[in-house]
């Protein structure tokens, strides 16, 4: 009907501005458009929820959960570790890229380039380079890797759902290699020769901070898990996180400052850092390192863990004394339900007893 063309033209229309001004989250923007087409009997209900069943989907929401749980469980570090080694000066951009085109072959390339793009601005910290130079490069080789195969990309995976609905066999596994691999062979190259040289050098964040220091601290603990368990502080890799310092250990009852470069790790250290926002954020990230401030356990369990440990309760480490005021930092982003309120309109002491 010429009505419900109309309407699709018009919400298609406010559904594009909606996505450009980037205001409102695009799951938000998308699903309002749904809702609005089914309320006004443009589609039908059935229809509108169709989408929500499709196998392509489910595949991609399989995908993520995958590799959430890779992130979560140490695994990507571990892979990124075996895979990138320890980047020097000189090392070749295809050294670092190649690997994620093959794993982006296998696995969803948008939680791919989730996972590894704070992997590779800390690579690019360590190289002294601008992460755009390596971030781009980071971008095109996982999307030319997930041309190779039907699950390295969403693409693939809706083109195939579209297939079999109209009734074709639809798109096998391999099917696309013989075309995607030279495709991505041929890019990779571009990228490590040409492609390097087109590439923009802006300004790091880390560069910045050097010329604007603003140090921060942070305690964590180590746990028995941890993989810096028995490591010296130089064979940690705690002293190659540049603007990182660890200046105390806290062990048992006795604080140890300095901190010798070969005094060894144990298992419920709390290790006292000081550096700027970004590098404390990536030790955060070694897995077996929590914040001390989250070690509340209750009493009863807590000495029945200590118990079967072998370690008696007063000896187990406790976070640092706090008195008086304690000043936190941070950042309103811009979905926050604080944007354009007043503290006293968003009830803030109330809410966040501040």
């Amino acid at each position: 009907m010429p009505s419900d063309l109309v309407i699709t033209l018009s919400v298609l229309f406010f559904l594009v501005l909606a996505l450009f001004q980037d205001r409102v989250a695009i799951e938000v923007v998308m699903l309002v458009a749904m809702l609005t087409l089914a309320a006004l009997n443009v589609i039908t209900i059935d229809e509108a929820l169709k989408g929500f069943a499709n196998p392509a989907m489910l595949t991609i929401a399989a995908l993520f959960v995958v590799g959430g749980a890779l992130q979560s469980t140490g695994a990507i570090e571990f892979l990124s570790r075996w895979m990138l080694g320890r980047p020097k000066q000189g090392t070749p951009i295809l050294r670092l890229i190649a690997p994620v085109a093959v794993l982006s072959a296998f696995m969803n390339n948008t939680p791919l380039v989730a996972f590894f793009m704070p992997i590779f601005v800390h690579v690019s910290r360590k190289l002294r380079v601008s992460p755009s130079k390596l971030l781009i490069p980071l971008s095109y080789a996982a999307v030319m890797g997930g041309t190779c195969t039907l699950v390295g990309t969403s693409t693939n995976l809706v083109v195939d759902a579209a297939m079999r609905d109209g009734g074709s066999a639809g798109i096998g596994m391999f099917e696309l290699t013989w075309i995607g691999l030279p495709i991505t062979i041929a890019g990779m190259i571009y990228l490590a020769t040409l492609g390097q040289r087109l590439l923009p050098n802006r300004t790091d964040l880390l560069e910045y901070a050097e010329a604007n220091p603003k140090e921060y601290t942070l305690e964590l603990i180590v746990q028995r898990s941890c993989s810096l368990v028995g490591k010296t502080i130089r064979n940690s890799g705690l002293r190659e996180l540049p603007g990182l310092y660890v200046y105390a250990i806290d062990r048992l009852d006795k604080r140890m400052a300095p901190v010798s470069p070969d005094e060894e790790i144990q298992a419920l250290d709390i290790l006292c850092f000081s550096g700027m926002l970004g590098t404390i954020i990536d030790a955060q990230k070694i897995k077996g390192l929590e914040p001390v401030e989250h070690q509340f356990f209750l009493d009863a369990a807590n000495a029945s863990l200590n118990s079967l440990n072998g370690i008696p309760a007063a000896t187990v480490p406790q976070p640092a004394p706090r008195s008086g005021h304690l000043l936190c930092e941070v950042v309103i982003s811009s979905r926050s339900p604080l944007v354009g309120q007043s503290v006293k309109d968003a009830d803030f002491r109330a809410r966040y007893g501040a």
